[in-house]
């Protein structure tokens, strides 16, 4: 049986239609893992001094892991996103993770709660800027959120909301976007992180009394040698 010649067409045009969709699928993951890694190793390896900005002449040779082009692009990371550049990395890489389980269905979504939970948290570091110090000295940064931590956190909803109100409006916001993030229903991520807590408690538990009957063997052996000793030593003074 011959199918018609415009459902062939139809048929063909969807394959390759879905070849090109997986082909960007393909291609996405792969640059989004491989950038992650690249700030990754561009962030650990960075020095201020680097950056003719901070310092001139700036230090030479440049011994970022990804060269002067890492120096940059963490100096960027670091002067938008504060501490959350890390978290940045973690963001990339998750989206690339997307990309290869995610086969079907919209991932736009998914990336708009990723940005949100990202903002979040360089929302809430700076409540407690003072906790942030160190690093802002070695990153030379004058906020741990970054500007735009400085700009949305501190100038914008702190400043509207006070601190407390502040606090509260970004955990609710923060919590929201990883339960849509990871589709989990709040009941039963509570129910999960419960019973993970009485497993926890329940092997410390046991791990204790493993350690306290250990150490209750130990005395008993221990006063049996000192009672064998005193018998050798009397039997030895007969």
């Amino acid at each position: 049986m011959r199918l018609p010649a415009q459902a062939c067409y139809s048929r063909g045009m969807a394959v390759r239609k879905k070849i090109r969709r997986t082909g960007w699928r393909e291609a996405g993951w792969i640059l989004l893992i491989f950038f992650s890694i690249l700030l990754l190793l561009s962030l650990v390896s960075y020095r201020p001094d680097e950056i003719p900005f901070i310092q001139s002449p700036p230090a030479r040779p440049v011994v970022n892991f990804i060269g002067p082009f890492g120096a940059w692009l963490a100096f960027v990371s670091f002067m938008t996103l504060g501490a959350g550049a890390f978290l940045l990395v973690l963001m990339l890489a998750g989206a690339g993770v997307l990309l290869i389980v995610r086969r079907e269905g919209r991932l736009w979504p998914k990336w708009i709660w990723m940005a949100v939970v990202l903002l979040a948290c360089i929302c809430l570091v700076e409540l407690a800027p003072e906790n942030w110090r160190g690093f802002r000295e070695r990153m030379n940064l004058a906020s741990p959120g970054g500007a735009l931590g400085l700009w949305l956190g501190r100038d914008l909803i702190i400043r509207f909301f006070g601190a407390l109100g502040a606090g509260l409006v970004l955990a609710a916001f923060l919590l929201v976007s990883l339960i849509l993030l990871l589709e989990v229903h709040p009941v039963a991520l509570a129910q999960k992180v419960g019973q993970a807590s009485v497993a926890l408690w329940q092997r410390l538990r046991k791990a204790q009394e493993e350690r306290r009957d250990r150490h209750e063997a130990l005395e008993r052996e221990a006063a049996a040698l000192a009672k064998r000793r005193r018998r050798l030593e009397a039997a030895m003074a007969d």
